[in-house]
């Protein structure tokens, strides 16, 4: 059927392998994708993904990478973007200490084409990603910026409850300028995340988190209106009951 809005989601096919090695201590995914959107003259238009994702233990660190390219087509205009990113997991005596880095390619002020060079994540889980204020893909919107974002994230025993504490230096994924076309500094801000976590009961368990987002000239030059401070607060209980037991999963956590 043809719908009179573009941009309709019309058809998609993915093809998805995964292998894991035999020693347990790596993985390698692979992904193809296209989706097709519709066209305002009722044609549709395909954009593809390609994506690889390896991990690998070495030792007691878990490397981890991924790597996705969009191509194809939106319209009349030409796809070519990249998200690529890598980190590092060390585990230490006291905890453990990740450190990474995300690139999300974004489309330069001063790129007059049509082409389309940020990155579109267009099935993502938004706020597992780029920190949990969800300042990037979530709300409003990046634009064509991109994103860079260098991480560092660790999770602490605090007596029957864990703390989880991340770090985000956020910059542009492309070249930005300002009104008077002076190109200004990729450094968009700085967050932090902090998460108390403990279980009540076997199937209960309290979240608690607070985030502050300190911001630049840069992001309010980019995204106006917007402080260059902020922060949120927030609360979850999850509530996980067993309603039934077969006598299969009896078994199946016996040979376990």
């Amino acid at each position: 059927n043809f719908y009179s809005v573009g941009g309709n989601y019309k058809s998609l096919q993915y093809a998805w392998y995964n292998k894991t090695f035999a020693d347990k201590k790596g993985s390698l995914s692979l992904l193809a994708l296209n989706a097709a959107t519709q066209n305002a003259d009722s044609t549709s238009s395909n954009k593809q993904t390609l994506g690889i994702i390896p991990r690998v233990k070495v030792g007691k660190v878990a490397l981890a990478a991924d790597v996705y390219y969009q191509m194809g087509k939106i319209g009349d205009n030409t796809v070519s973007a990249l998200l690529a990113g890598a980190n590092a997991t060390f585990q230490t005596k006291v905890t453990p200490i990740t450190v990474g880095f995300e690139y999300i390619s974004g489309k330069n002020g001063d790129d007059t084409s049509s082409d389309i060079t940020n990155f579109s994540p267009d099935y993502g889980t938004n706020h597992a990603f780029n920190g949990l204020m969800d300042y990037f893909f979530v709300g409003p919107a990046n634009a064509n910026v991109g994103v860079i974002d260098l991480y560092l994230k660790t999770k602490f025993k605090v007596g029957k409850a864990a703390l989880l504490l991340h770090g985000h230096q956020f910059m542009t994924g492309s070249k930005q300028f300002d009104a008077e076309g002076a190109e200004l500094s990729k450094v968009m801000g700085l967050e932090v995340d902090a998460v108390y976590v403990r279980k009540l009961a076997p199937a209960v368990t309290l979240h608690v988190g607070a985030s502050v987002l300190l911001g630049t000239e840069t992001l309010t030059t980019i995204r106006p209106g917007n402080e260059t401070f902020n922060q949120w607060a927030w609360t979850m209980i999850t509530f996980k009951p067993t309603l039934f037991n077969s006598e299969e999963e009896k078994k199946k956590k016996k040979m376990k």
